[in-house]
């Protein structure tokens, strides 16, 4: 690689919280350092992930904000940003989310300094309150005009991006899945293709084959296929479910946006008309307590399992059959990409984001967030359509590939080279 302008620079990336840090962001900083950059990553401490970021080698640095951006004790921490720069003469700002956004380009005009914004969901959307449309919507606006690179995640999101005046706008295809993490227990996928009502082992090997792109002899896939459902089994006890039950899964945060109040007063309906399924849900959050009480309330205890913050959500979601997901709005959330890259059919809410990555009636279902009866319509549906499911996650799974860390990356390196950072 010849020098780049990257080389040599010390940049301050800016994000509301070390968790977006950590789980999305930590193979673009690795891809910065690569290029020659000093980074240091300014967000808020909110658990495990800042202490292990440091571990990573990563420069890190601690700043308290608020989610909204218009909170006025994020003026604090404006101050703060402003003591840091003085101190550390930053060549470029990178800064995430809105409240980071905010905060970087106020500190982008102040300085002089490029800026570059990653907006993972404006504040602003379709069905939103009107006054906070507009509040917000102008509040971005405004600060476009300071934004040397704006990138968005959605359709919605960048087509309103091109009304503002950053000087460069562009749509990348979210952060990037790393389908690397998942390659040791990939095999385990194709056990749901055995789980229940098999026609025949011979077309679960072109299936598997389909899927997998694997090369093996029969005899080799009907072994693998065997241990897998071992451990496909095996893994249904580990989370005390009974082999015969379907799973209903749901990955994030337990926040009020994520609406999982919907979900499980559908789980509620749904149990009233079958008893065949489990609903998991994957996620820690301020409304964790508060959906623990509301299920007790609802009397779905028997049905649902609040398995908190894991690390193995592959598994889990190579154990399900299908996903579960009704928030009010998005960026583009890597929950319902991972289920896709996991070959699951979804049941989303029909807002932004969700709508680029699923295509109603090929991949799943789009619901209003709020409309419990077509989401138990559509629950029902796939619980008892296991070759719907199959086509479904077949579909998904394809999709997901223009969705994978390599492909964001290429995007990514564009953008760069198109703004003379890097050859």
């Amino acid at each position: 690689m010849g020098k780049t302008r990257f080389e040599n620079m010390r940049i301050l990336l800016i994000c509301t919280t070390d968790n977006m840090i950590w789980q999305f962001l930590t193979p673009h900083l690795q891809d910065l350092i690569s290029y020659g950059a000093k980074v240091d990553c300014v967000c808020g401490k909110t658990g495990f992930w800042f202490d292990d970021l440091k571990e990573m080698g990563f420069s890190m640095i601690e700043l308290k904000m608020k989610r909204s951006p218009l909170n006025l004790t994020n003026f604090k921490a404006y101050k703060f940003l402003k003591k840091l720069h003085r101190e550390n003469n930053y060549n470029l700002i990178y800064c995430q989310q809105p409240t980071g956004g905010m905060l970087g380009r106020f500190i982008g005009k102040k300085f002089g300094l490029p800026v570059i914004y990653t907006a993972h969901g404006f504040f602003f959307f379709k069905g939103n309150n009107p006054l906070k449309n507009l509040i917000f919507r102008s509040a971005e606006r405004y600060m476009a005009k300071f934004t040397d690179i704006l990138i968005t995640m959605n359709e919605e999101d960048y087509v309103a991006s091109k009304r503002f005046k950053a000087k460069k706008t562009y749509k990348i295809n979210g952060i990037g899945l790393d389908t690397d993490k998942y390659h040791e227990n990939e095999n385990l996928n194709f056990a749901k293709f055995l789980s229940r009502e098999s026609d025949s082992s011979s077309i679960l090997v072109e299936e598997k084959e389909v899927l997998f792109n694997l090369n093996d002899s029969i005899n080799d896939v009907i072994n693998l296929e065997k241990n897998n459902f071992d451990e496909y089994e095996d893994f249904k006890k580990s989370l005390s479910i009974s082999p015969e039950k379907k799973i209903i899964l749901s990955v994030s945060e337990f926040i009020p946006r994520k609406n999982y109040q919907t979900m499980l007063k559908t789980i509620s309906k749904l149990s009233k008309e079958r008893q065949d399924f489990v609903y998991l849900m994957c996620g820690s959050g301020r409304e964790f307590e508060k959906m623990q009480d509301l299920a007790k309330k609802l009397k779905i205890s028997e049905f649902v399992r609040f398995l908190g913050y894991r690390k193995d959500v592959n598994k889990i979601m190579e154990t399900s059959d299908v996903f579960f997901h009704q928030s009010f709005h998005e960026g583009l959330t890597m929950g319902i990409i991972e289920a896709m890259h996991f070959a699951l059919p979804v049941v989303a809410s029909c807002v932004r984001g969700n709508k680029d990555l699923i295509d109603d009636g090929y991949g799943g279902v789009l619901t209003m967030p709020e409309d419990l009866k077509a989401q138990v319509l559509a629950l029902n549906m796939l619980l008892d359509d296991k070759k719907m499911r199959e086509k479904m996650g077949q579909y998904n799974q394809e999709k997901s590939v223009k969705y994978s860390l390599e492909k964001v990356r290429e995007q990514l390196k564009h953008i760069y080279r198109e703004n003379g950072f890097i050859d």
